[in-house]
């Protein structure tokens, strides 16, 4: 290989990994935002947590209220980033799925998502600022 070709490949692997281990960590889902063209959308603040480990495992902590059903999701997932995208792989529940990233800061993290249809889905999250011992 020639010396471009290792400095473009080391380029590319910072990249990719500089992306995803931002993300690792809690994170305290700010707002779940709903909306459907031509119809009032529904916003719910403060449902719970994400977190997100080293080996592309996570848990969700979550509670909220949506259309007078109470939602308690407690369940781990997967979870793996491409490009702009981050695809949530577990038991169903209404974050799993392929969001894509419209943020993406070390404390600051806005996903949307759509059905393909009218819906479009919206996550807002913050870090959670780890306590050290």
């Amino acid at each position: 290989m020639n010396k471009l070709t290792i400095i473009f490949i080391n380029s590319l692997f910072i990249f990719l990994t500089s992306c995803s281990t931002s993300l690792i960590g809690t994170w305290k889902v700010d707002k779940f935002q709903t909306y459907e063209y031509g119809q009032s959308g529904s916003i719910i603040s403060d449902i719970g947590t994400l977190k997100f480990e080293k080996d592309g495992t996570g848990q969700k902590d979550l509670k909220y209220t949506l259309m007078n059903m109470t939602v308690t999701d407690n369940m781990p997932f997967r979870w793996v980033i491409n490009d702009n995208t981050i695809t949530l792989l577990g038991e169903k529940s209404d974050l799993i799925r392929t969001w894509i990233i419209v943020e993406n800061g070390s404390s600051y993290q806005k996903w949307q998502c759509t059905d393909g249809y009218n819906m479009v889905q919206t996550l807002i999250m913050k870090k959670v600022k780890e306590e050290k011992n």
